[in-house]
């Protein structure tokens, strides 16, 4: 697997109010957005650079395997490290 976008990421909210999760790397590259699916919602993309630091395309998550996504695959374990950190608590 490669290594997933450089952090820290953040959040950005564009000119129509759609948000995606960046990185500072080459600027603002995107990490993750949301694409509208119906009225109720919208649906994760990631980006799919193949080791390429600008580019790439977005792909819906539930195309992907995101165990075997870097960025995805980091979302996951930080998860699970906090509901770990929490029932630890």
């Amino acid at each position: 697997m490669t290594e997933h976008t450089a952090t820290p990421w953040y959040w950005h909210k564009d000119y129509y109010g759609n948000w995606s999760l960046c990185s500072p790397e080459c600027g603002r590259m995107i990490v993750m957005d949301f694409v509208r699916k119906g009225m109720q919602g919208a649906q994760p993309r990631f980006s799919n650079r193949n080791g390429e630091m600008r580019g790439g395309i977005m792909i819906d998550a539930k195309d992907l395997d995101l165990n075997e996504h870097p960025d995805a695959a980091f979302i996951v374990r930080a998860c699970n490290a906090h509901d770990d950190l929490l029932a630890a608590c």
